[in-house]
């Protein structure tokens, strides 16, 4: 029986810290300027908000992400990236979270990425996105502010 509960413990500790739950760093959040999206992957690469010479991050979308209603603008002056947003809020109105959403949402965000459209991030923050992907807590498209 002890035996039974030294294999439950540690398997969940393994998840917890997996999951980054154990980390203690807290979560980063703001505007990301998206430059490419890789479907495969689920790798989003953008500058973040910051002063000019900010390099780009890179950040990993997880099953776990949570995809958040965006938040579009004026229709005028015209930008691409407000119908984006309108198509991106149909799918999360439409499909429940999980894998199905996470696939329906990924030419809304290849598309987002090549017309350079922002997202809000919450990510990881123990890790150095401009060195290694950054886990995506949850993300939600954004009017860039100087489009």
């Amino acid at each position: 029986m002890p035996t039974k509960k030294l294999t439950s413990t540690l398997a969940a500790v393994c998840v917890l810290t997996l999951a980054g739950v154990g980390s203690s760093a807290p979560p980063k959040s703001g505007k990301v300027r998206m430059q490419d999206f890789v479907e495969k992957t689920n790798l989003l690469l953008g500058y973040p908000d910051g002063p000019p010479q900010t390099p780009p991050g890179y950040y990993r979308r997880v099953l776990a992400t949570l995809h958040l209603h965006g938040i579009g603008g004026p229709l005028y002056p015209p930008n691409p990236c407000n119908n984006l947003i309108k198509v991106y809020n149909v799918i999360i109105d439409k499909v429940p979270e999980g894998p199905a959403r996470q696939h329906a949402t990924d030419a809304v965000l290849r598309n987002m990425a090549r017309k350079q459209c922002c997202v809000d991030l919450v990510r990881d923050g123990s890790v150095d996105e401009t060195q290694e992907p950054a886990t995506i807590l949850s993300l939600r498209p954004v009017l860039c502010s100087a489009q």
